[in-house]
C-alpha cells in the first residue's frame, strides 16, 4: 500500500512539474461537469413544485433565472477550463517529448547503447502515446474528482427521500436495496468493461511498435530495392494482412464484450428506475411527495448510480496505469553513474598537458569479452597521434574512452595536473560521508615505518583521546612515495626525513625534530670508534 501511495504521489507531483496549470484547468473541469447537471435537476423541481402550488410569476421568472444563470455560469466556468485543459494537454505533449529527450542527452553512452535500455525507452514511448503513464493520470485525477462530486451531491439530493413518514419501512429498504444492487452489477461491469479495455490497449502497445517499424520498413524508398532484391513483396503484404485482421479481430472482441457488459449495466439501471417511479408515485398519491420531487429524487438517483459506475472504472484504470507509470518512472530514475561537471586543472604556461592510460582494460556492458586489455601508454596534448590497427582491434573503443562516452572497466585514464583534483573530490566525498557516522571526518597521514612506530605512534593515541570522531589513516611508505602521495593529494600531510628529493618548494616545511644518524656494529668494527664518516 505504501508503494502505491509514493508511486502515486510521485505521478501527481510529475504532472505539476511538467504543466502544473493544466493538471488543475482538468480537475476543475471535472468539477465543473460534476455540477452542471444538479443545477436544472433542482431548480426544475422547485419550477414544477411552483406551479404545482400555483406560485406567481416573480417566483416562476426568479426560479428560471437562477437555472438558467447559474447553468450559464458554470457552464461557461467549464468551456473555459476545458479550452485551457485542451491548449494545456497540447504544452503536456511537447514538455513530455522534452522530457524524453533530456534523458537520453542526460544518459550516459554506456546505456544509450544499451539494448535492454533502448528497448525499455521504446516501449515507454509507444505506451505514452497509446495514452498510459502521465496521461492516464490526468484523466484519472479528473474522474476521480468528477464522480466524487457527482456522488456527493446526488446525496445530498436524496437524503431527504429517507426522512421519517415519506416512505415506509419496507419501501425504504427495497429501495436501497435496489439502489446497492445495481450500483453492485455497475461495478462489477465496470471491472470487466475497464479488464477487457486494459487488455486491448496493453496489446495496442506490442501492435503500435510493430506496425510502425513495418510501416517505416515498407513506406522506405531503400527499402523497395531490397524487397523486389529479394522477393518480399508477397511476405510483407501477408505480414501486413495478419496484423490488421489480429488488430481487427481482437477490437471486435473487446467492443462485443463491452457492449454485453453496457445491456447488462443498463437492464439493470432501468428496472431501478422503473422500481423507483412506481415507489415515488405512490408516495406521491398519499401525498406525502410533490410533482416536482418524483423529477429530482428520480435524477438524482441515477446520476448516483452513473457516478458509482465512473469511480468503480476510473480506479481500475488508474490501477491498471500504476504498472505503465512504474516503468515510466523505472526509465527515469536510471542513474548515470559517469562523473559529471567539469574538473580542475593547473594553468601551465607550456601547456605540458599529457593524458595517461595505465593499464586500461575495457569490456562494453552486458559482455564477457574485453575490446581492449591492459593499455598503458602517454600522450601529449597538442602532438599529432595516428591509432591504426585491424578491424576489431579496438581503435573506436579507445576513442570512445579518450572522450569518456565509456568509463574503463579496469586501469585509469588520467589527465596529468587532474589527478590531485581528482583526488580532492574523492576526499571532499568522503569527508561528508564519514561525518555522519564519525561526526570529524578522516586525517590521513603519510609516514615512513620507522617514523611511525618510534616517534608518531604517542601522538596519534593523544589525538585519538582528544577527537575520538575523527577517523586517522596512515599510509606507510618511503619518504620519497610520501611526498609523491602529498603532491598527488592522497594525504593530508606527511612526515618524511629531511631534505627529501620528493618535495618542492611549493609545500610548506616544517621542522619537528632534528636528530642524528647513529652506526650502530659490534665488535668487529671497534677500530672505526671515534671515526668520522666522510660524505
Amino acid at each position: 500500500m505504501k508503494e502505491r501511495w509514493d508511486l502515486n504521489r510521485r505521478a501527481v507531483r510529475l504532472l505539476c512539474h511538467l504543466d502544473r496549470k493544466y493538471f488543475l484547468c482538468t480537475l476543475f473541469s471535472s468539477l465543473t461537469t460534476a455540477i452542471a447537471p444538479y443545477i436544472p435537476i433542482y431548480f426544475s423541481a422547485k419550477i414544477i413544485d411552483a406551479l404545482t402550488a400555483g406560485a406567481g410569476g416573480k417566483t416562476l421568472a426568479l426560479y428560471a433565472a437562477l437555472t438558467v444563470g447559474l447553468a450559464a455560469l458554470v457552464g461557461l466556468a467549464g468551456a473555459l477550463l476545458k479550452m485551457h485543459a485542451d491548449v494545456g494537454e497540447a504544452e503536456l505533449d511537447r514538455l513530455v517529448d522534452w522530457k524524453h529527450a533530456e534523458k537520453a542527452m542526460d544518459l550516459p553512452y554506456a546505456l544509450i547503447e544499451d539494448r535492454k535500455t533502448a528497448l525499455l525507452r521504446e516501449r515507454i514511448e509507444m505506451e505514452t502515446q497509446t495514452g498510459y503513464n502521465v496521461y492516464y493520470y490526468a484523466v484519472t485525477a479528473g474522474g476521480l474528482v468528477r464522480y466524487a462530486v457527482q456522488i456527493a451531491a446526488a446525496v445530498l439530493l436524496t437524503f431527504s427521500l429517507f426522512r421519517p413518514g415519506l416512505l415506509s419501512a419496507g419501501a425504504k429498504l427495497a429501495l436501497l436495496a435496489g439502489i446497492v444492487l445495481t450500483a453492485v452489477v455497475s461495478v462489477l461491469t465496470g471491472r470487466r468493461y475497464g479488464r477487457l479495455r486494459s487488455e486491448f490497449f496493453a496489446g495496442c502497445v506490442d501492435d503500435n511498435i510493430r506496425g510502425e517499424k513495418l510501416y517505416d520498413y515498407t513506406s522506405n524508398d531503400s527499402s523497395g530495392k531490397d524487397i523486389r532484391l529479394y522477393g518480399m513483396r508477397a511476405a510483407l503484404l501477408q505480414k501486413e494482412r495478419d496484423f490488421n485482421e489480429n488488430f481487427c479481430r481482437r477490437e471486435r472482441t473487446m467492443n462485443f464484450g463491452v457492449a454485453w457488459m453496457g445491456l447488462l449495466s443498463n437492464f439493470v439501471t432501468y428496472a431501478l428506475q422503473f422500481g423507483v417511479y412506481l415507489l415515488l408515485i405512490a408516495a406521491a398519491l398519499r401525498g406525502g411527495l410533490s410533482v416536482g420531487s418524483i423529477a429530482r429524487y428520480v435524477s438524482s438517483i441515477m446520476l448516483l448510480l452513473a457516478g458509482v459506475s465512473g469511480l468503480a472504472r476510473t480506479i481500475r484504470i488508474s490501477v491498471t496505469n500504476e504498472e505503465y507509470m512504474k516503468r515510466y518512472l523505472d526509465y527515469f530514475d536510471i542513474p548515470n553513474p559517469m562523473y559529471q561537471g567539469s574538473l580542475s586543472v593547473e594553468k601551465r604556461d607550456d601547456d605540458r598537458y599529457e593524458v595517461e592510460f595505465r593499464d586500461v582494460s575495457f569490456r562494453y556492458p552486458n559482455t564477457e569479452a574485453y575490446a581492449l586489455r591492459h593499455v598503458s601508454m602517454k600522450f601529449r596534448i597538442g602532438e599529432k597521434l595516428a591509432v591504426v590497427g585491424r578491424n576489431g582491434s579496438g581503435k573506436t573503443t579507445f576513442i570512445k574512452l579518450l572522450c569518456r562516452l565509456y568509463d574503463s572497466t579496469e586501469g585509469e585514464i588520467l589527465l596529468k595536473h587532474i589527478e590531485p583534483a581528482m583526488n580532492l573530490i574523492r576526499q571532499g566525498e568522503n569527508q561528508l560521508l564519514e561525518t555522519n557516522t564519525l561526526n570529524g571526518g578522516q586525517l590521513r597521514i603519510g609516514a615512513s615505518d620507522t617514523i611511525c612506530r618510534y616517534y608518531l605512534l604517542h601522538y596519534l593515541k593523544e589525538f585519538h583521546r582528544l577527537y575520538p570522531g575523527v577517523h586517522i589513516k596512515v599510509t606507510n611508505q618511503t619518504s620519497i612515495a610520501c611526498a609523491k602521495l602529498l603532491e598527488s593529494g592522497q594525504v593530508d600531510f606527511a612526515i618524511t626525513n629531511y631534505p627529501n628529493s620528493g618535495l618542492s618548494s611549493s609545500h610548506h616545511v616544517r621542522v619537528i625534530r632534528e636528530f642524528h644518524d647513529v652506526f650502530v656494529a659490534n665488535e668487529e668494527y671497534s677500530d672505526l670508534r671515534g671515526k668520522t664518516a666522510k660524505a
